[in-house]
């Protein structure tokens, strides 16, 4: 089991409070080293133990690898399944893919068979990406009654300019 730095517990904290007020998609900013994969893994702990199915997309096969080791270390309950490539696990408790692989049409048709509870980006600031929009799109995000959003990110300003208030 890990615990939590007082910072990265403050960050969690933060978030249920944020979504307990009403907002449904939040992005945390935390440097380099900060821990973002633990922080997520609370929270996708938090969301699963509530029964909710947890979707983590990453763009790198380095974070994808790092958010499952971390995932199961935070919850060894849970079972966590790869979407990347041809591996489609996409009915563990908490799916970890990438979102090349979730983006394309077969890949959504799978994953919108479920109603997902939290959604979480991992190196948010690519999330106004059109394949990561589009796996947020059809998975409801943008709806109201649709899965709470978390984006991690050590880099929130885009070198292209584009804002992530989308």
């Amino acid at each position: 089991m890990i615990t939590p730095r007082p910072y990265q517990q403050d960050v969690v904290d933060g978030a249920v409070r944020l979504w307990r007020a009403g907002r449904r998609r939040i992005a945390a900013v935390l440097g380099t080293g900060g821990g973002k994969t633990v922080i997520f893994s609370m929270v996708a702990k938090m969301a699963h133990d509530a029964g909710l199915p947890v979707m983590v997309l990453a763009h790198r096969k380095e974070l994808i690898d790092q958010a499952i080791g971390k995932l199961r270390d935070v919850n060894p309950e849970a079972r966590v399944g790869r979407l990347q490539g041809t591996v489609k696990q996409y009915r563990a408790d908490i799916v970890v893919g990438s979102v090349q692989t979730a983006s394309t049409p077969t890949s959504l048709a799978l994953l919108k068979t479920r109603r997902w509870g939290l959604v979480i980006i991992d190196e948010v600031h690519h999330g106004v990406a059109d394949t990561y929009m589009r796996v947020a799109r059809e998975l409801r995000c943008f709806d109201d009654d649709g899965p709470l959003l978390l984006g991690v990110t050590a880099t929130p300003v885009r070198g292209d300019g584009i804002g992530l208030g989308e």
